[in-house]
């Protein structure tokens, strides 16, 4: 039963990624090792956000386009988080810029068992395009502390990077839009009030039994 459990979780998984590889246009996700009739426990996530890379000799940073993770649910998932390393260069204060590069999420206190992998893979990419980063040398601590004084020192005082300030704005998911020529009858539909508007009559007749005279209610 817990081994059907644990399938029926990673089944889960894999929709919940397949829709979110339709909701993004930055993101791409690739299942890895498939065998047919199992859900995968291996993905490969494309990023193509703006980030740091790394920096030249001068201190500058460096940018790309192009990252790539690779995300891969043990035999622990989903009581612990699944394992995840960069397989592309990155310089960021909570990813690890020497190989294995791995990624400091501050599982101990964002990850349960509930919580959708989906979400793990769109926080990573908020870490990559420097919406979210933790550069303090206090808890949770930084992952890369090389990197992390080059954000204080360096990134900061310079308003390269900021609370504000991320590498890329860019939203994520692509947002549900009306079609235009759907807009006018969603708020006809909500203000219509009296199903007998001018737009709409119905005619409706009344004859009287006893005389037999026809009468119409609509010009009452």
């Amino acid at each position: 039963m817990a081994g059907k459990s644990n399938t029926d979780r990673r089944r889960l998984v894999y929709d919940s990624l397949l829709k979110l590889n339709e909701r993004s246009r930055l993101i791409d996700i690739t299942p890895l090792e498939v065998q047919p009739g199992w859900p995968p426990d291996k993905y490969l996530i494309d990023y193509y956000c703006r980030s740091i890379t790394g920096i030249n000799p001068e201190g500058e940073p460096l940018f790309g386009e192009h990252h790539q993770m690779k995300i891969y649910l043990d035999r622990d998932y989903p009581r612990t988080e699944p394992n995840m390393m960069f397989l592309t260069p990155i310089w960021h204060p909570n990813i690890s810029s020497e190989e294995p590069r791995r990624i400091c999420t501050d599982k101990a206190t964002t990850w349960w068992a509930g919580k959708a992998v989906d979400e793990l893979v769109l926080q990573v990419a908020e870490l990559i395009q420097y919406k979210h980063y933790h550069a303090k040398n206090e808890p949770p601590f930084p992952q890369d502390m090389t990197v992390a004084a080059w954000v204080i020192n360096h990134a900061e005082r310079r308003g390269l990077l900021g609370p504000n300030h991320p590498v890329d704005q860019r939203p994520l998911l692509v947002e549900h839009r009306i079609r235009q020529n759907d807009e006018p009858q969603r708020m006809s539909r909500i203000r219509l009030g009296n199903p007998f508007s001018s737009a709409t009559v119905v005619p409706h007749e009344f004859r009287c039994p006893g005389c037999g005279l026809k009468t119409n209610l609509n010009s009452l």
